[in-house]
């Protein structure tokens, strides 16, 4: 009973106000080095003209039921996956996400793109599979016609980072979000200390 109390208050809070904050990445469309795949990693990326295979779906949810609302974008063409098999098994994904609020809310324009909710399974990690799915979706993204994307993380993500910033993209700062009922955001930017706010978001 407590817990579930406990749940819903934390929702209310986070109605009225929550603070995000994220380590920023950024590339730009040049001088990304493409990163080649282990011979036993079969890589694969899936835009909206391609139907999910079952198999892959249900590993997608397996990892985590949130997904559904990538595959879901995926279908709508508004995003586009990479998947990376190693003897038949999921091993890693990461979507390619195009006019996301997320971009916004850190400050950049529509015509930036997210590299958002990449995964590597434990079983999977420190063999420098994000490195080269990162090199993957930027080389994809600047070939599709992207000028420019950004991937972000938390403060202590340091094995994200590190793959990050391997796969091409530059470190570009910490930025916090106090964002006041959904509707109204104040953005403060380190190192720079620039604070903003962005009004209607939503």
């Amino acid at each position: 009973m407590l817990s579930k109390l406990y749940k819903y208050l934390r929702f209310i809070r986070r109605k009225i106000f929550r603070i995000e904050k994220h380590e920023v990445f950024v590339a730009e469309a040049f001088n990304v080095k493409h990163q080649k795949w282990l011979p036993e990693e079969k890589a694969s990326i899936i835009t909206g003209d391609i139907e999910i295979e079952d198999a892959l779906y249900q590993a997608l949810i397996y990892y985590s039921p949130d997904n559904r609302e990538f595959i879901e974008a995926l279908r709508r063409r508004e995003v586009d996956g990479l998947f990376v098999h190693v003897n038949e098994k999921l091993v890693h994904y990461a979507f390619l996400i195009r006019c996301n609020k997320t971009t916004r809310l850190i400050g950049f324009d529509k015509k930036t793109a997210l590299i958002g909710n990449m995964y590597t399974a434990f079983d999977y990690r420190g063999k420098g599979c994000q490195k080269r799915a990162t090199s993957a979706l930027l080389n994809f993204a600047f070939n599709s016609g992207v000028r420019r994307v950004i991937a972000e993380t938390s403060y202590t993500n340091d094995a994200s980072q590190h793959g990050l910033k391997n796969g091409g993209m530059h470190p570009f700062g910490k930025v916090e979000l106090l964002v006041l009922l959904n509707f109204f955001v104040i953005r403060y930017r380190r190192p720079s200390d620039q604070v903003s706010l962005v009004e209607a978001i939503f």
